[in-house]
């Protein structure tokens, strides 16, 4: 579209050119001259006009990211930190285990920290044999 704008400008003064030269009020040397230094003349303003779209989307995306830049952010890690979480642990209460009619664990509570290693003693272990 603005180039359409600026082909018609130029057609329109090189008309006027034409018309002046046609009248007599400028010679042929003149005339040439005028239509050259319209063409130079106008010609940056005609490549400007092209640019113009990618000018506009240029600035939209920049608009976007000053908008991703301007964002809050969360705070720094160190500003959530309270107390280091608590190491995992097992935690047994009055547990008893069955299989079929018999017993396996009788009323078992015990806690069992992260890493640790528990075993449960034979009948014979725990008689002191």
């Amino acid at each position: 579209m603005a180039a359409q704008r600026g082909t018609a400008l130029r057609v329109l003064l090189a008309g006027t050119t034409a018309v002046l030269a046609v009248d007599g009020e400028l010679g042929a040397a003149e005339a040439v001259a005028l239509i050259v230094v319209i063409v130079r003349f106008l010609e940056p303003f005609t490549t400007l006009s092209e640019l113009a779209p990618a000018v506009e989307s240029a600035r939209g995306t920049l608009s976007h990211l000053d908008t991703v830049r301007k964002a809050p952010t969360d705070p720094p890690a160190e500003a959530h930190a309270t107390e280091p979480p608590a190491a995992p642990v097992i935690e047994f209460d009055s547990v008893t285990v069955r299989c079929g009619e018999t017993t396996v664990l009788d009323d078992l509570s015990c806690t069992i920290a992260a890493g640790a290693t528990t075993g449960r003693p034979s009948p014979a272990e725990s008689a002191g044999a």
